[in-house]
């Protein structure tokens, strides 16, 4: 029986007289790619900031391992995840050694020693060489960005990982490579991807299963049917 990692209960969300979410109910499993495409506009970024408590839910429940998410508990949910925003969220002001280990700035529960450790290991695992460490973020090009982006995300070693467009203002090259190099962290990590993109094209190669979200519904579609279903609707 496959493990539930986030469960999602009769979830609505509305802005006005605009219905976002309408009684979604999801489960999420460990160690999978979950995809969510839709139209422009039809609440992908709304369901992901939902799930996350950054937008407030009109009513419905969302557990994580069990433990519904409540302000007692978010900061419990918020270790065991993390988040990559479609504009990457890097600091200009920073060097690529400084964002990727930005998550460790106040802890004191790891060693100087241990953190480069990390960050030799997740600059492999994203296939980027030690020697772009003192580079800032405007010496490289928008590919590289984002590896660094992942790089930041994994370094926590999160259960889930959530991508908001995660090949956006990306040629289909690039894009190709990062979809691959999320597949190649979701089964090296054992991570849970909880994707929205708007790349019908090659989300469906890695994606364990696919969800189009409209009129604030989620219906699951086979892989070789997403280009059809997403441009018909």
């Amino acid at each position: 029986m496959r493990e539930i990692k986030i469960s999602i209960k009769n979830l609505c969300k509305k802005f006005g007289e605009k219905i976002i979410l309408n009684n979604i109910n999801l489960d999420i499993y460990s160690n999978e790619i979950l995809t969510i495409i839709g139209g422009s506009g039809s609440g992908k970024s709304v369901f992901m900031r939902t799930i996350l408590d950054l937008i407030e839910k009109d009513s419905g429940q969302i557990f994580c391992d069990g433990i519904e998410i409540n302000s007692k508990t978010k900061k419990d949910f918020y270790s065991k995840i993390a988040v990559l925003f479609q504009s990457n969220a890097l600091f200009d002001s920073m060097n690529i050694e400084e964002n990727i280990l930005f998550p460790f700035i106040n802890r004191t529960d790891i060693t100087k020693e241990n953190q480069n450790q990390l960050l030799n290991e997740v600059l492999k695992s994203v296939g980027l060489q030690k020697d772009i460490k003192n580079l800032s973020i405007s010496e490289i090009s928008g590919g590289m960005q984002k590896r660094v982006a992942l790089a930041r995300t994994i370094i926590t070693k999160p259960s889930v990982i959530f991508l908001d467009e995660p090949t956006s203002g990306l040629d289909i090259k690039t894009s190709g490579a990062i979809f691959d190099l999320i597949k190649n962290l979701a089964e090296k990590y054992k991570i849970t991807f909880f994707i929205i993109t708007h790349d019908v094209f090659i989300a469906p190669k890695i994606s364990n299963r696919i969800s189009l979200i409209k009129n604030g519904s989620l219906t699951f579609i086979e892989s070789d049917q997403v280009e059809k279903e997403f441009l018909t609707n």
